[in-house]
Parts: structure tokens; sequence; C-alpha cells
């Protein structure tokens, strides 16, 4: 069993979780006009030049590990590791990292930079932009002795990172761990995104008529777990590869319903028992409609289903956590949020997204994150 003591998150729309939770219940969203060559919007974190890494790991400094240090200092998140340190001793701590990009936004200035300059190797460039960059960072950074990983499978990164976790944690390799889901703005991906024509110029609009595409944001979400008692836990998980195309996900959401399967029947409990859906919903016309099909077809019509893009814009790697991150807070709050910026809902699709906020007190929450070569990761959650 996972359990879920202490978590902690930094997004455009707000930095800790008290300043999260009231940009979903004022509907202050954190994407802005990008400042870049596309005319798009971004869920840009503010404040991170500010951020400074202990003298001893400066060579670590680059914008993604900025991310996870601004994270380790919020919610008291730092004091429940040490805490936890302190109880089981720090080789018996885990440390799972999800990421897509990871430090590519340095390397890309790096290249810039030193375009015709030979390079050096003082620059330590792979403590900042290689892909285990981060982590290699907080396992620094942390009182973390045990093995750590860098999970890395596009936009379900971090939510297999907990899924994951849970599987180190029923083999007694590990008595807790850090899973972290991280992931900064770059031009790669933006232009990546844009050559795919899955870029909108204005803000996204998940399961929209006119949806057009997602916005695309950054953020770092924390949690520490274990296999002891604690507030909330992973009551079950899910996980499907469907490798039906290298971007496009199976129109009838194949490998979606084939996680959400899964994690039902890991949880032991019946699609009436889900009280609410974080749909993964980026606002492409494909993604939308195949995670709709997948989620009717399980799911009584009446499951109150939402996506939160509209608030941080598509974090990435960081997606999966910053979805279970919702998860919790809604559980807590028995707060639902609405999909921001969808005005009206595609009329061939047949979930009950919300438009409107909704208070309810779920037992059970489900929250998707899908990426890119049919990766399926279904994650739900439950106060303990």
């Amino acid at each position: 069993m996972l359990y879920i003591h202490a978590f902690s998150a930094t997004a455009s729309c707000g930095k800790g979780c008290r300043e999260l939770r009231q940009a979903l219940l004022e509907d202050r969203p954190g994407l802005t006009p990008w400042a870049g060559p596309l005319s798009t919007h971004v869920g840009a974190v503010s404040g991170l030049d500010e951020i400074r890494l202990p003298e001893r790991l400066r060579h670590f400094d680059c914008r993604n590990n900025r991310l996870a240090e601004m994270a380790l200092r919020l919610d008291q998140f730092e004091a429940a590791v040490q805490a936890t340190a302190g109880r089981f001793g720090a080789s018996r701590i885990g440390l799972i990292v999800g990421t897509s990009s990871s430090g590519i936004a340095t390397l890309e200035e790096t290249y810039s930079r030193k375009r015709n300059e030979p390079c050096d190797p003082a620059d330590r460039l792979g403590d900042t932009f290689e892909l285990h960059a981060t982590t290699r960072y907080l396992g620094q950074r942390l009182p973390i002795a045990g093995p750590a990983i860098t999970v890395s499978s596009a936009c379900s990164s971090s939510a297999q990172s907990l899924a994951l976790a849970h599987q180190w944690l029923e083999q007694k390799w590990i008595d807790a761990a850090v899973v972290a889901g991280i992931d900064s703005l770059c031009m790669t991906t933006l232009f990546g995104f844009r050559a795919l024509n899955l870029i909108t110029p204005t803000v996204c609009r998940p399961f929209d008529r006119a949806r057009a595409g997602i916005n695309l944001g950054e953020a770092a979400a924390l949690m520490l777990v274990s296999g002891q008692p604690a507030p909330w836990r992973l009551a079950g998980y899910g996980e499907s590869s469907d490798a039906y195309h290298i971007t496009a996900p199976h129109p009838d959401g194949e490998g979606a319903w084939l996680a959400m399967s899964r994690a039902l029947a890991m949880a032991g409990i019946r699609p009436t028992d889900i009280g609410y859906i974080h749909a993964h919903g980026t606002g492409t016309r494909l993604n939308d409609a195949s995670e709709d099909r997948a989620i009717s077809r399980l799911f009584p019509r009446e499951t109150p289903v939402s996506s939160t893009k509209g608030w941080t814009g598509h974090t990435l790697g960081a997606a999966g956590m910053m979805g279970a991150l919702f998860s919790l807070l809604t559980l807590d709050s028995g707060f639902l949020p609405r999909t921001l910026n969808t005005q009206e809902c595609d009329p061939s699709l047949r979930s009950r997204i919300l438009l409107h906020h909704e208070h309810a007190h779920p037992h059970y929450v489900l929250s998707n994150a899908f990426g890119f070569g049919g990766n399926n990761c279904a994650l739900i959650f439950s106060g303990a």
C-alpha cells in the first residue's frame, strides 16, 4: 500500500497548495501570452530568477532544478523529508523523478551562447541539461541514499513514477520515497508541438466544440510516500501502452480504457465508486475525443469530469503529478473544479464535462495522464 504523507507543488497559477487551491476557486489561471516567436500562451512560473541553489550545489543551477528547489521550500515539504530520514534512515528512502524535457532549456541557451566556442568541461552541462540532472540534484539536496531513477515516458512520466514507487514499497526495496514530476518550458518542446499543429494561439479549451490545441506550461510537484498509514493513499493504478502511433492517441481510447480498467481492478472498486475524474484533457481535437470515448465506455454518464490545463497549461512530464495533487486537493476540500475556458462542450462527446464548479465529497478520485507513443497511466486516490 502506498500512503501520501506530504505534498508540494509550484505552477504558473500558484506556489504551494494554498495558492493552487485558491487559483481553482477564484478562476485565476496562470496562462499568459508568450513573448517568444510563436503566437501562443504559456504557463510560466514566476520568481525562478530569484531562486538560489545551495552554494555546494551551484553547478546544478538551471531552470528545471530551480523549479525543484522552489517546490522543496513550500508546504514544509523539506522538513517532512528530514523527519522521514530520521525515522527510516537515508538508505531506505528512494527517489523517483518523472520528467520529459528536463533541462533542455539550458542546453538551448548554451548552444546559442557558445555557437562558435569550444566546449568547456568546467561547465558541467550534464548537471543541468541531462535527463537525470534533476534526480541527481534532489539526491544530493535531500537526505536520500536509496535507489534513484528518472522516468521519462513523455506526459505520463510522473504518474508512472507514483506507480513505480508503489512497486518498490511492495517489494520492500525501500520504506519511503520522494516522488516528483518536474518539467520546465523550452523552445524544443514549443516548436515540436507547433510542428505537429497542436499549439493554439489563444488559451486552451479542453473538450470545447471549438478547441484548437494546447498551451504548454511548467511545474514541479513533489510527494513523500511510504507504506505507513497517512491521510491519503494511492488506492490503485493502471498502466498500458497501446503503441497505436508515435504521437496520435488510439481513436477509440483503447489504451486509456485499459489503464483505467486496471486501476479499478487493483483498487477493488467499481466504476460507480469513482466520484470525480481529473482528465488528461489537453485541448486537442484527437486527444480529448479519444479520452472521452474511453471514459464514457467505462463510467456512468453522471460521473463528473474536468481538466485543469486551463490553469497551468500542459506541464508535460509534470502533468501526472499535478493531476495527482489536484486530486488530493479535491479529496480534502470537496471542491470539483470546472474546465476553465470551455464554453460549449463538443456535442459529439459523451462524458459529463464540468463547465461550472461543483461541490461533492468523493470517496475515490481518478486521475489520467497519457503520453506520446501510447503511454497511459491512471491513478486512483482516496482518503486513508
